[in-house]
C-alpha cells in the first residue's frame, strides 16, 4: 500500500513538473493571441508590505484580521499564477519566434522557466501559510525578478518582426 501511494505520488510530481516546465498550451498553439497579465506591482507590493499587516491586525478585531489576511493570501497567489502564466505563454512565444537558438534566447528561456518555478513553488507554500500565520511568506525578491523579466522579454520580443511580437496585454 505504501509503495503504490509512493508511486502515485512521484507519478503525480513528475506531471506537474511536466506541466510547469512546458507551459499550459492552447490547442491551437499561438494562432489565437495569447493573453498576458500586467501584474500590477505596486498593488502586489502592498499586499507583502509588513507594515500593512501590523497596522491591519492592529486596527481589526482578531476575527476580522484572519479573514482580511486569507483574501490578501488569496490574492498573493492570484498575482503568482499569473507571473508563472505569463512565463509560459512567453516561452510559447519565445519558442514560435525562434528560427536559430542565441545566448539571448537560452537566456529568456531559462529565466522563464526559473521565475516559473519559484512562482509556482511559493504558490504552494503560501498554502502552508492559512493553517500556521507565523510564517509569513513574503516573496518580495519574485517581484524583483519578475519586473526584470518583464523588461527583457519586452526589449526582446521589440526585436521580432512586428507581426510576431504584437501580444494583447491583459490586466
Amino acid at each position: 500500500m505504501l509503495i503504490a501511494g509512493s508511486t502515485v505520488g512521484a507519478l503525480a510530481i513528475l506531471i506537474l513538473l511536466f506541466w510547469i516546465v512546458r507551459g499550459k498550451q492552447n490547442s491551437s498553439g499561438l494562432e489565437k493571441s495569447p493573453l498576458l497579465h500586467r501584474v500590477d506591482t505596486v498593488a502586489f507590493r502592498n499586499l507583502l508590505s509588513e507594515r500593512d499587516e501590523e497596522y491591519l491586525q492592529a486596527s481589526l478585531s482578531a476575527k476580522q484580521y484572519r479573514k482580511i489576511r486569507r483574501t490578501r493570501l488569496l490574492a498573493v497567489q492570484e498575482y503568482l499564477l499569473w507571473i508563472a502564466a505569463d512565463c509560459a505563454v512567453l516561452l510559447a512565444i519565445i519558442r514560435a519566434n525562434t528560427v536559430q537558438s542565441s545566448k539571448e534566447t537560452e537566456a529568456m528561456v531559462h529565466n522563464a522557466i526559473r521565475l516559473r518555478l519559484v512562482s509556482l513553488a511559493f504558490w504552494t507554500l503560501l498554502w502552508v501559510e492559512y493553517p500556521i500565520p507565523a510564517l509569513e511568506i513574503r516573496p518580495f525578491r519574485i517581484l524583483g525578478n519578475y519586473e526584470e523579466f518583464w523588461r527583457s522579454a519586452e526589449l526582446y520580443l521589440r526585436k521580432q518582426p512586428p507581426q510576431q511580437a504584437t501580444s494583447p496585454v491583459q490586466g
